[in-house]
């Protein structure tokens, strides 16, 4: 699933999205507000319900599209510019889709563990000023949460339930449609005002392309980094949502106009939806290996308090004899 928030530079996109929430505001137990600390707040209610029968794997991701490049959000260059930024390629592949080789992906526990992350890499997204703002993001952000659910051998059978499923959730804070002459830049900022337009036009191009009732064929995707990291969500697998985020304010509607257009042929995207329910081998090879590691720490651990046991002359520790799981899948 996909939500985006399009709109003029100003128009509240990175507030609507909750992209700059602290870590109070995500994990603190109030009403969290903007999309992203919802969202994750929603799933973890959600994760919990579901654990009795299946084990839950949750990882994120963060990336920016900045000057048409792919920034990892979630690695901190040192000041002094010792820090090798990693590259990012797009990929696609028949089995994961398009996906981004050489991200940072972190597996993530609790709502803390996520919104640790999102303040620490909204800090390192590029922002600047301009006329109409002071904190103007000069990137497209993109958060993914990816959420992996395998069925536990011990649950009770259910025919209908799914053994393995996975799903992704990219929550996109795109930078602000600009005018030159509006936001008065110059330089550098001019030159990142020049490639955000591109990124919105080539989006523009791909949403014009889909909703085409002539049958087009061609989809513009690779126009653009963004619209090529969010192809599957665009024209899909994928259900997708735009917010739409305007000004009241008499003189910016032209752009409130604008944005309302885009929004409207946005609405006539009709994707085909399918579960995610077949895992790859290196998926399964990489699962088997984890469950491997965790039972070989948990025997180290018994062993340790055995011994412990023998050393004192008790033994206080009771071992049940368990038959081996069945097969998952």
């Amino acid at each position: 699933m996909q939500v985006f928030a399009y709109g003029q530079t100003g128009s509240g996109k990175t507030y609507t999205m909750g992209t700059a929430a602290s870590v109070k505001e995500v994990s603190g137990k109030g009403e969290a507000t903007g999309i992203i600390p919802r969202s994750i707040k929603s799933i973890f209610a959600a994760m919990q319900q579901s654990r009795a029968d299946y084990d839950v794997t949750m990882k994120v991701d963060f990336v920016e599209v900045y000057q048409d490049q792919v920034r990892d959000l979630l690695i901190n260059p040192n000041e002094d510019g010792t820090t090798r930024m990693p590259v990012i390629d797009i990929r696609e592949s028949p089995t994961q889709g398009v996906f981004l080789e050489g991200v940072r992906e972190v597996e993530v526990k609790t709502e803390t563990d996520i919104a640790q992350l999102l303040e620490a890499g909204n800090g390192h997204r590029a922002v600047a000023a301009h006329n109409l703002n002071d904190a103007s993001s000069r990137s497209h952000a993109i958060f993914t949460l990816t959420l992996e659910q395998r069925r536990k051998p011990n649950a009770p059978p259910d025919s209908k339930a799914p053994k393995f499923l996975k799903s992704k959730l990219h929550l996109v804070d795109l930078a602000g449609s600009e005018r030159a002459d509006d936001t008065g830049a110059t330089g550098k900022q001019l030159a990142e005002g020049i490639n955000i337009n591109k990124g919105l036009l080539a989006l523009g191009n791909v949403i014009s392309a889909l909703t085409d009732r002539k049958g087009r064929r061609h989809i513009p995707y690779r126009d653009s980094k963004l619209t090529r990291i969010l192809q599957d969500s665009l024209g899909g697998n994928s259900e997708t949502l735009m917010v739409a985020c305007v000004s009241p304010a008499q003189y910016n509607q032209e752009q409130t106009l604008s944005t309302l257009r885009y929004a409207s042929r946005a609405r006539s995207i009709q994707n085909s939806l399918r579960l995610n329910s077949k895992m790859s081998a290196e998926e399964e090879v990489l699962y088997l290996r984890k469950v491997l590691i965790e039972r070989e720490n948990e025997i180290a651990l018994l062993k340790e308090q055995l011994g412990a046991g023998a050393n004192k002359g008790t033994n206080n520790i009771k071992v049940t004899a368990v038959a081996p799981p069945s097969k998952a899948w």
